[in-house]
């Protein structure tokens, strides 16, 4: 009978230890900001708020520190983090956090010379940055009418587009697509050291 009852409390400490990391893993993924905690920049959270949160109710701060520091993914990678800053603790997942800041905020960005970027990569600028104002897509060799239209006709705070560098038909070709827009969208188009459209 002794031998079942420690069986008995080996299965409620892997339960219990198995539904912190559950629960770490939830917040410090995803839920944190949902949860109300305040994230760093780099998705840190400080212990001692993450310790008020109902979820960790029943954890103390050391049975957190120490599934932290233990808790190692199937394929053996740590999968949380913690940094001490004198007496201040704070913990983070190691990957997959999704609450983080996006760059959906970015106006300029200059993607000039990357000379790797393929069609893909150009339509996702519209949806992954929506506040884009500027782009600066100089040097591209991979670069196509198509892919410049597609940007300038779906990103909508698009004003200013840089293409110096780029072969001669397809910056007319962007300038003959801006001006098919109509004067509802106005963008400026630097194909040379001075502004055309």
């Amino acid at each position: 009978m002794e031998g079942a009852t420690s069986s008995l409390l080996n299965a409620n400490d892997f339960s219990h230890n198995e539904k912190l990391s559950k629960r770490l893993a939830y917040i410090l993924r995803y839920g944190a900001k949902k949860e109300g905690l305040t994230v760093s920049e780099k998705g840190f959270v400080d212990i001692d708020e993450l310790m008020t949160l109902d979820l960790m109710k029943d954890y103390s701060a050391d049975e957190i520190k120490r599934e932290i520091s233990i808790s190692i993914s199937a394929s053996g990678k740590k999968r949380f983090q913690m940094k001490t800053d004198g007496k201040d603790v704070s913990v983070r997942a190691s990957y997959r956090r999704r609450f983080e800041p996006k760059l959906g905020h970015l106006e300029t960005l200059d993607i000039s010379g990357c000379s790797h970027l393929t069609s893909v990569s150009f339509s996702s600028i519209p949806r992954a940055l929506p506040s884009l104002r500027r782009l600066l897509m100089s040097n591209l060799p991979n670069l196509s009418e198509t892919d410049i239209l597609v940007v300038m006709n779906e990103s909508q705070n698009l004003k200013y587009l840089q293409l110096y560098g780029n072969d001669e038909q397809l910056m007319t070709g962007a300038i003959t697509g801006i001006l098919g827009l109509g004067k509802e969208k106005q963008i400026y188009v630097a194909a040379t050291s001075s502004v055309i459209c």
